[in-house]
Parts: structure tokens; C-alpha cells; sequence
């Protein structure tokens, strides 16, 4: 994940960027890639909203900015550097801060890409009348006479995660604060009635997990059943990576003092529509890790993860929307054990969460 700060409606920004083929060990550049290369997708989302896909056009090196620009620099000096000219309507917002996620992924093999843009306000050279001419005495001190009070205003600030001031998620939370601790946080989105206090994970992947534990409640056997998080606007965990999962562990046995057969009996809210023999098929979102089963999901439709290699599971006596059952996580988050048999219930414990992290 790369963060960085821009201006709020900034125009005609071109990023650049390193992209590499999905290997952690060797980082090899991803060369090759053009605006039209198929599979190649380059979305962005803004406060509480869905992805929007950027349309990519043909671009030049050396040559002016054109929304949705994409051109390769230099494949043998620069090898796996690009080029993109970000589209206007990107860093456009009416907030006085906001946040803007890009992301680049969806060729095989490509490790994706994730901008997270924090949009804070600016001075314009405009806003004080500085325009191709130098001011004179009184233009200057009309201009510190209007402006002054921008700064000298003792602002007052409620920490955003508290009960006066809920984030709406704990990524939020994370991108906004990076330097917060993991501990419990007032969170509330949309589509919860009420603020709930919630764990969010600080730590694991940049931060920004968030998990609220339901105990005594509704044990459900598919992902179509209604259960004790939904009333409050939250959902079963869609587990995103290997370090999603380690952090669900480290929640579970070190903060709640419990156990994984207690709150993780299932592999989240992964499913399938189909029954069939995948043991052939790394358990994993293809468009996120480059291979995986094309058939499995997670209701959002985003990344989840289970394995990095192939298992001999599912081997084909699943029944439709329902869970893989957790039989075997360590503590870094690997799964050793998982099944497809028939219906499993959730159990009365389970934790919830907003998944909005990506």
C-alpha cells in the first residue's frame, strides 16, 4: 500500500509507478503492459463509494497530460516503470478532506497496485491574488487582513474513532491515523443504526481491519441466512490475505483470550454457487493474486484469500452458499486445514466486521 498527501481537486496530476510480477522474492519487472492490454484494470473509489474504472488511452513519453494516459517509460533502462495521467475527477471533492483509493491490477501474475490519496485543502496562489504581477503594500495587507483569520482561529477537534466522532471504518480510521495503536474504536458507517465499539487492527498489512465478536448468537449455516452482526449493519469476516487471517487469530486468542474453534469455525464468508472438484485451483481470488478459482467469492465481490498452493479440497461434496470449515490456522495465518462437507453452521460465536478494507 503506498500513501500519499495531494491537494483537494488537484488537476492534471500524472503518477508514476513500479509495477512487478507477483513474486515477494524476487520483485521481477512487469514490462510489456500498454493502455489496451487485456485484463488491465485501473479503479478508484472516494468516500463511501463503489469502484469507478478509469478508462486508459494511449500516451507518450515527454508528452502533456491527457486523462486516463497510460504509457510504459522506458522498458529496458526502466524496466516495470509506467506511467499514468490521473483523470480530474479523481482528486475532485467538496469535503474539506477526503480520501481517494487507486487501484492497478487484474493481469495475470501482476502483483496489484494500491494508491491511497489523502486530499487535504490548500492555498491557492489565486485565493491571495498573486497572479502575474507584483502586489502593491495595500494589496498585501488587504490580503493578510482577509486571510489571517484562517490561522489564527483556535480550532477545536474531536479524535475521530471516539464516541463524539465515529469512523466509518477501521481503514478509514488507519489511513487517516497511522500512528494509532490497535485497541477498540467507536465505529459507524451507513449502514449501521448505531455506533459500535470495535477492535481495529493497527498493525497487520498497514492497518485498517476492524472486528466486532458476537457471542450467543444466531448460528447460520449459508451465507444467505441473516445472523447476529446483520441488525447491525455489519457482515461475517471476508477474509482478504494470509495477514488478514493472522490478524483474526492474534484478535481471537490474544485479546479475547479464546480460541480459533471457538469464533473461526468457518473460513469467513467465502462461497460458491457451484459444486465441483477445485482441488486443482489455488482457494484465492485470481484477479487480486494473479491465479485462483474463478467460481469462489466473497459477497462484495473483492480480494479473499485461504492458501497460496493447491489442497485436496474442495473436493466436490459442497452444497451451494454455504461455508468451508476451518480446521487447521497457525499464528502467521496460514490455513493448514479447511473443508467443503455438506452444511456448516457458523456456531454462536463469529466475528463481524465492515470489510471495507480492500
Amino acid at each position: 500500500m503506498i500513501n500519499k498527501i495531494v491537494s483537494l481537486n488537484t488537476v492534471n496530476y500524472t503518477e508514476y509507478f513500479y509495477l512487478y510480477k507477483n513474486n515477494s522474492y524476487s520483485s521481477v519487472p512487469y514490462t510489456g503492459l500498454a493502455y489496451n492490454s487485456p485484463n488491465l484494470n485501473v479503479y478508484y473509489s472516494k468516500k463511501q463509494s463503489a469502484g469507478i474504472g478509469i478508462t486508459l488511452v494511449s500516451q507518450s513519453n515527454g508528452k502533456p497530460w491527457i486523462s486516463g494516459g497510460f504509457v510504459e517509460l522506458d522498458s529496458v533502462n526502466l524496466p516495470g516503470y509506467y506511467r499514468l495521467d490521473i483523470p480530474n475527477e479523481v482528486f475532485a471533492s467538496s469535503y474539506l478532506t477526503d480520501i481517494t483509493n487507486l487501484s492497478i491490477s487484474g493481469i495475470q501474475d501482476l502483483f496489484p497496485v494500491n494508491i491511497t490519496y489523502q486530499m487535504e485543502p490548500s492555498l491557492s496562489i489565486a485565493s491571495f491574488g498573486l497572479y502575474n504581477r507584483q502586489l502593491a503594500a495595500n494589496e498585501i495587507l488587504n490580503n493578510y487582513n482577509i486571510t489571517r483569520t484562517r490561522f489564527d482561529k483556535i480550532k477545536t477537534y474531536t479524535q475521530l474513532g471516539t464516541v463524539g466522532n465515529p469512523a466509518p471504518s477501521g481503514y478509514v480510521l488507519a489511513q487517516q491515523n497511522p500512528g494509532l495503536a490497535s485497541g477498540y474504536y467507536y465505529i459507524k458507517n451507513s449502514n449501521m443504526p448505531n455506533a459500535l465499539s470495535m477492535y481495529v487492527d493497527m498493525t497487520n498489512e498497514n492497518g485498517g481491519y476492524d472486528y466486532y465478536p458476537i457471542s450467543n448468537g444466531i448460528s447460520i449455516p449459508t451465507i444467505q441466512d441473516a445472523h447476529s452482526g446483520t441488525p447491525l449493519g455489519l457482515d461475517l469476516v471476508y477474509p482478504r490475505s494470509k495477514q488478514h487471517w493472522k490478524s483474526m487469530y492474534e484478535f481471537v486468542v490474544s485479546i479475547l483470550g479464546s480460541s480459533v474453534s471457538t469464533y473461526l469455525r468457518t473460513c469467513g464468508a467465502v462461497y460458491n454457487t457451484n459444486v465441483g472438484n477445485y482441488t486443482s485451483q489455488i482457494l484465492r481470488n485470481p484477479l487480486y493474486y494473479g491465479t485462483g478459482a474463478t467460481d469462489w467469492r466473497v459477497p462484495d465481490g473483492g480480494r479473499w484469500w485461504l492458501r497460496d498452493t493447491t489442497y485436496g479440497e474442495p473436493n466436490g461434496n459442497y452444497s451451494v452458499y454455504s461455508f468451508l470449515i476451518l480446521q487447521g490456522l497457525s499464528s502467521d495465518g496460514t490455513i493448514t486445514a479447511f473443508d467443503d462437507q455438506g452444511f456448516i453452521y457458523t456456531g454462536a460465536s463469529y466475528l463481524v466486521s465492515t470489510n471495507a478494507k480492500p
